[in-house]
């Protein structure tokens, strides 16, 4: 539980205001609705992992499991370092290892991350399921 966990041993990918304005208004109005909360919950768990997750412990390929259980696909390329949720919702980290005086590492994204919708596979999934 995001809430309960010890601060110290969490890795935030924060998204910048920039990735915010990219999410239409609409989408935002409907998430903070109360009828919606299970799925903004989701999206801010998809953006929180258990563990002290530097970019130098990164490597291209490697999956990340956040506090909702959700997982991100980790990209390493000379472009920088990408982090792909089960949607196809790519975010690309445009500041990383910020540490905080409370404990998380912080990595800035371009993207708000976003989960793939229930009862729905993952791009991984379907992508696993076929090779």
């Amino acid at each position: 539980d995001a809430v309960t966990a010890d601060p110290a041993l969490l890795t935030v990918l924060a998204p910048t205001d920039a990735a915010f304005a990219k999410v239409d208004s609409a989408t935002l109005t409907n998430l903070l609705k109360p009828e919606n909360k299970d799925q903004l919950v989701a999206i801010l768990q998809l953006h929180v992992a258990a563990g002290t997750v530097l970019s130098s412990n990164l490597t291209d390929g490697m999956v990340v499991t956040t506090l909702g259980g959700g997982k991100l696909t980790v990209g390493v390329s000379s472009d920088g370092v990408t982090f792909t949720s089960g949607a196809g919702s790519v975010a690309k980290v445009v500041l990383a290892d910020v540490r905080t005086s409370n404990g998380p590492v912080i990595h800035a994204i371009d993207t708000v991350l976003m989960p793939a919708p229930a009862g729905l596979p993952s791009v991984d999934d379907v992508l696993n399921a076929t090779t």
